[in-house]
């Protein structure tokens, strides 16, 4: 249950998105937009579609992977959709291998800034 009377100027989802279904991700974008304020952001970072990792592991749909643990890699323009759809404005949309490096893993990542107008 949200709290209706709960505002914030930002929310952050850093390997978030790709770790539950579409369905998930659509109410996380929906409660998102109500949580933030006018001129609120919120800013994502996931696994893109055309991460090393998207092709290991069994094969759930095109884009859900089980390998160690479940994934969703995510396709860029439909991510933007949906937060165009839910009444977000995308400010910025990249996506990148190198900027989310951990040991040895340099996964290609979606980086995403949308604001609430």
């Amino acid at each position: 249950m949200v709290n209706k009377g709960v505002q914030y100027d930002n929310i952050y989802c850093r390997f978030v998105i790709h770790a539950m279904p579409v369905a998930e991700e659509i109410d996380l974008i929906r409660i998102s937009f109500d949580l933030l304020k006018e001129g609120g952001c919120i800013f994502i970072e996931c696994r893109s579609i055309n991460d090393p990792l998207s092709r290991k592991g069994e094969v759930l749909s095109p884009t859900e992977r089980l390998h160690g643990h479940y994934r969703r890699f995510i396709i860029p323009y439909e991510l933007d959709n949906r937060l165009v759809e839910e009444g977000f404005e995308v400010l910025e949309i990249t996506e990148h291998s190198g900027v989310s490096r951990y040991n040895d893993d340099n996964p290609v990542v979606v980086r995403v800034t949308a604001i609430k107008n």
